[in-house]
């Protein structure tokens, strides 16, 4: 491969008005949602009981849209326990959100 002699330029790529206005909106939905959330539950982990909390999502918001707000599809679980747990063991995860939406 031969080497350029100048490199190339990067150009950023800008989000139109539009797609700004809508990105403040779903940040700012999700942020009333976690309150409304903690609110319910309380402020620890749900798996531990620890602080921090940070919103997860037993379906993924990407794939499941229409249920990104739904209160049975969100929990609260500290950063340990989101990444150790919820991703690395998503069996366990599932089944006990499971239980959590019946019982």
């Amino acid at each position: 491969m031969i080497p350029r002699k100048t490199p190339i330029k990067r150009t950023r790529i800008r989000r139109t008005p539009k797609a700004r206005e809508k990105a403040s909106m779903v940040a700012e939905a999700d942020a009333l949602t976690k309150k409304l959330i903690v609110a319910e539950r309380g402020e620890g982990c749900e798996h531990c009981g620890a602080m921090p909390i940070y919103s997860a999502h037993i379906k993924s918001k990407g794939h499941y849209q229409r249920i990104r707000y739904e209160k049975l599809n969100l929990v609260l679980l500290c950063y340990r326990c989101h990444i150790h747990w919820a991703h690395a063991e998503p069996d366990d995860f599932l089944q006990r959100s499971e239980e959590r939406r019946v019982g």
